[in-house]
């Protein structure tokens, strides 16, 4: 059942910095989107916009994953990490009404609130899983957007697994 622009997901572990979903501000203004076409906003339809928003999108995520800084932590592994960011930001990006995370089609919405909350701890979350799967990905894209949404869902639960079974092992 498709759910209506004016209905919200009210849960208690629902925690995005914005509730309007047909405009999202971010951060005092620094970006702006839109859902509707850029006509309905009374903008012009000729691309630049969309380069323009592009751009935005590009600081605010290099910014909120601390690229530069991963990049010299991770100097073998830059162009992953330059391809990790920029497929964040075609996620952010997307005019789609849903997207696909594991097989599954999300309201856009809640994709791009959960994408805006990956920051550096979860990008070499995503990273370490990356080196340790064994497994063959026949569908890289959605692979790693599906790994991505689920960063900042189960980063948490991993390392206190970890934890537990160091401790356990009386390794800590």
């Amino acid at each position: 059942q498709e759910v209506s622009k004016g209905r919200t997901n009210n849960t208690d572990n629902n925690n995005t910095d914005f509730n309007d979903t047909d405009s999202i501000l971010f951060h005092s203004d620094r970006i702006r989107l839109y859902r509707e076409s850029p006509q309905e906003n009374g903008m012009e339809g000729n691309g630049n916009d969309a380069l323009q928003i592009r751009k935005q999108y590009q600081d605010y995520v290099a910014e909120n994953i601390s690229l530069e800084i991963l990049k010299e932590r991770y100097p073998y592994q830059r162009e992953l990490l330059d391809q990790l960011a920029e497929l964040m930001v075609d996620v952010l990006c997307s005019t789609k009404n849903h997207i696909c995370v594991g097989k599954e089609d999300k309201p856009a919405p809640i994709v791009k609130a959960q994408f805006m909350k990956i920051n550096s701890m979860h990008i070499e979350y995503v990273l370490e899983g990356l080196q340790k799967n064994t497994t063959l990905v026949r569908n890289t894209r959605q692979y790693l957007i599906t790994t991505l949404y689920n960063a900042p869902l189960t980063i948490d639960a991993h390392y206190d697994t970890l934890f537990n079974h160091d401790r356990a092992n009386g390794l800590i």
